[in-house]
């Protein structure tokens, strides 16, 4: 499984989809998930970078801060087998700063 995980991680790097360590990988597997540890960049990843936490309880030490949100999709949704979480350098720019953003999608033709 690790390695379907790492070549997915490669792949949002490769089309910059995710810059540093800001984004995560998770599947599911027997009794939880197991997820990409805090600090991990996903264009770097390695059998080593992964931890697994339960989908009950408290999470390890370590877990990354949007594990928990991972957490939540696999209790929401039984059907899904994996959540990938990335961040492109200027959607994480525009998050961290006061730009203001047109919200609304004008449906107008």
């Amino acid at each position: 499984m690790s390695a379907a995980l790492i070549a997915a991680g490669r792949r949002v790097g490769t089309k910059q989809l995710t810059w540093g360590t800001a984004g995560n990988i998770s599947a599911r597997v027997d009794g939880g998930f197991v997820i990409t540890a805090s600090g991990a960049r996903l264009d770097e990843l390695t059998p080593d970078a992964f931890q697994t936490c339960a989908l009950e309880g408290d999470l390890p030490p370590g877990c990354s801060v949007e594990s928990g949100m991972h957490r939540g999709v696999y209790l929401a949704r039984p059907d899904v087998n994996a959540v990938l979480h990335c961040s492109a350098f200027h959607t994480t720019l525009v998050a961290c700063s006061s730009i203001e953003l047109e919200t609304a999608a004008s449906t107008d033709t």
